[in-house]
């Protein structure tokens, strides 16, 4: 091998890894036909249709494996999932309807819990039905295990909302993140997307680049 193309390839490994960008979009009608204008597309991931037993489900989206499970504490009876073109949220005790499917953490205990299955930074999310009424907020916690809570409050009326930042919060392949409201109105929120980042594993380039000096200098070496 020449000692030009030695060092091309050399340059080339020095370069980070490119992220990929990939959103979850969890809007469908109750009749799983998607249909979310704000969007601009079909919803993505949708592995179950209103009333389906609340449960582990999981789905692969350009290339990462979403996991999701929903809980409510004041369930007696049944806790079934709820869907509709604002989102996904949790039904507990068989209450549907336009409000009864939101997800309630300040009055029914309603969360849903999430993981990936690589290492990602959390962009943004959108919500449904997340408003506020004169004085009065929803309020949202997003929070890796772990990690502090991502504190979100409404703003406006509009649902879905546009794209709430998250900070590209760095988030580990496996770490359970949960989303629950502290503050519901209206009988709370619809979880409408996630955009996540994943995060590649690979030697910095500065670590690269000394690897490749050193293999380079014992070539030069021998060429002696």
């Amino acid at each position: 091998m020449k000692l030009t193309n030695l060092v091309c390839m050399l340059g080339l490994l020095a370069l980070p890894a490119q992220a990929a960008t990939v959103v979850f979009d969890f809007s469908r009608e109750n009749t799983s036909t998607a249909n979310n204008s704000q969007n601009g597309g079909d919803g993505n991931w949708a592995p179950f249709a209103e009333g389906d037993t609340v449960g582990e489900v999981s789905t692969n989206i350009g290339g990462v494996t979403m996991t999701m499970n929903g809980t409510s504490t004041t369930a007696t009876t049944t806790t079934q999932w709820g869907i509709n073109n604002q989102g996904i949220g949790i039904i507990t005790d068989g209450s549907g309807g336009a409000t009864g499917r939101r997800i309630d953490g300040q009055n029914d205990g309603e969360s849903i819990t999430f993981s990936f299955d690589t290492d990602v930074n959390l962009v943004s999310v959108r919500f449904g039905s997340f408003i506020s009424i004169g004085a009065d907020n929803d309020v949202v916690t997003i929070t890796p295990s772990g990690q502090s809570a991502i504190t979100l409050t409404s703003t406006d009326t509009s649902a879905p909302t546009d794209d709430i930042s998250l900070g590209n919060v760095f988030v580990a392949a496996g770490t359970d993140i949960t989303i629950t409201s502290t503050s519901a109105i209206d009988g709370g929120f619809l979880f409408n997307e996630i955009t996540i980042d994943t995060v590649s594993s690979v030697p910095e380039p500065s670590s690269t680049a000394l690897i490749g000096l050193a293999g380079l200098g014992f070539i030069i070496r021998r060429r002696r």
